[in-house]
C-alpha cells in the first residue's frame, strides 16, 4: 500500500502529540487514515499574478470552479486570502511543484512548500497551511516546522535568507480566512534531535501500520524528506 505524506501529516497524525509522539497511538492513527486530504491546489493557480496588487477579487471568483459547493467556498476564500496578502507589498511568489516524489519503495514525500516568497531582496520558501484540522496554537507545531523548513530548504541553499509559514486554515470567530505569516527569523526552531526522533518514530509507526513500510536498516526519515526537495 502506497503511502503519501508531507510535513504537515506528521503534525496531523503524531499521537498525542508532536513532542510526546507515542508508537501505538500513531499506528492507529494510520491505520485510521482514509484517502488524502482536500486539495487546495486550484487556490494557488493564480498567485504568481497576485503580487502586482492589480488581480481582481472577481476574478478570482470566475476562474476557479468546482462542482461542489463546500469546497468551492473554501478554495476560493483561500484565494482571496492569498491574492490581498500577495497584493500588499510582496515583490514577487514563484510557484513550486508539488507533485509527489517517489523516496523509497512504498512511500511518497510530497514538497510542503507552495511557492517561493521574494520581498525586499529576500528569498524565503513558503509553507501554506490550509487544513483547519491543523493548529498552529500548540507550542511545538511551528518550530517543528520551521525545523523542516530549514533542514530541507534552506540549510544547503545560500539563495534562501528566511523560512515563512503562512497560516490560513481558520477565520476568527466565523469570519473568513486571513493570512498570519510567522518567519523562522522570529519563530525559532526545534532542536535537530528532537526532530529527528520525531520523524523516526513517525516511521516506525508507518512499518508497523497498514502500510507496512519497510524502510532499510539506517536510512534516516530526515534525509528521506530532503530528497523530495523540489
Amino acid at each position: 500500500m502506497r503511502l503519501n505524506i508531507e510535513l504537515l501529516d506528521i503534525v496531523q497524525h503524531s499521537q498525542p502529540g508532536l513532542s510526546d509522539i507515542s508508537l501505538l497511538p500513531t499506528v492507529k492513527a494510520l491505520d485510521a487514515r482514509e484517502g488524502g486530504f482536500m486539495s487546495y491546489n486550484p487556490s494557488f493557480r493564480e498567485c504568481s499574478k497576485m503580487p502586482s496588487g492589480l488581480m481582481r477579487d472577481e476574478h478570482i471568483r470566475k476562474v476557479i470552479f468546482d462542482s461542489r459547493d463546500w469546497v468551492q467556498r473554501s478554495i476560493v476564500e483561500v484565494a482571496l486570502a492569498m491574492n490581498q496578502f500577495l497584493g500588499s507589498g510582496v515583490d514577487r511568489w514563484v510557484p513550486v511543484g508539488r507533485k509527489p516524489i517517489k523516496v523509497l519503495n512504498g512511500l511518497w514525500v510530497k514538497p510542503s512548500i507552495r511557492g517561493i516568497l521574494i520581498r525586499d531582496r529576500i528569498a524565503a520558501p513558503t509553507l501554506v497551511v490550509t487544513r483547519r484540522s491543523i493548529e498552529l496554537g500548540f507550542e511545538d507545531v511551528l518550530p517543528f516546522l520551521m525545523r523542516g523548513g530549514y533542514e530541507f530548504h534552506l540549510r544547503d541553499d545560500p539563495n534562501f535568507h528566511d523560512f515563512v509559514v503562512l497560516d490560513l486554515s481558520r477565520g476568527e470567530s466565523g469570519a473568513a480566512r486571513r493570512v498570519r505569516e510567522f518567519r523562522l527569523s522570529d519563530i525559532g526552531m526545534m532542536s535537530l534531535p528532537e526532530f529527528e526522533h520525531i520523524l523516526s518514530t513517525y516511521g516506525q509507526a508507518a512499518s508497523l501500520s497498514k502500510y507496512g513500510l519497510q524502510i532499510p536498516t539506517g536510512t534516516s526519515m530526515t534525509d528521506l524528506f530532503r530528497a523530495s526537495k523540489p
